[in-house]
């Protein structure tokens, strides 16, 4: 798990907290059912509202990746953008779709997509 997700979660909480306290309130009224209730259940329906049903079914992988997920190996991601701009200036913008099969890093995969995709109708 990385330590900066850990990290960050205890800072917000903490400042989440300490901020409420500092404002006179009492620790009770924030643990609360119906606070938490409001709070929680806002924030999904808010996020359901703004997002595809596609998404929403990836949270738990998202949250997976946030809390478990291996660091890249910048060098290797740096070697695949060399090439990929080689394919690109040899064979063009769309000549980069055939190396999608190899991609293994999901960003690096979304990215050639959205190259391939839009930015070649221009």
């Amino acid at each position: 798990m990385d330590i900066a997700t850990i990290i960050g979660l205890l800072l917000g909480l903490g400042a989440i907290i300490i901020s409420f306290i500092w404002e006179g309130g009492h620790i009770e009224m924030v643990l609360a059912g119906p606070a938490m209730f409001i709070v929680i259940g806002g924030t999904v329906g808010a996020s359901m509202v703004t997002t595809s049903l596609d998404t929403i079914r990836q949270i738990p992988r998202y949250l997976k990746i946030a809390f478990f997920g291996k660091s890249q190996d910048h060098g290797e991601t740096i070697k695949l953008v060399v090439r990929l701009a080689e394919r690109a200036r040899r064979d063009g913008i769309l000549g980069l779709e055939t190396k999608l099969k190899t991609i293994t890093s999901c960003v690096d995969y979304y990215g050639v997509t959205y190259i391939c995709r839009y930015i070649s109708r221009e």
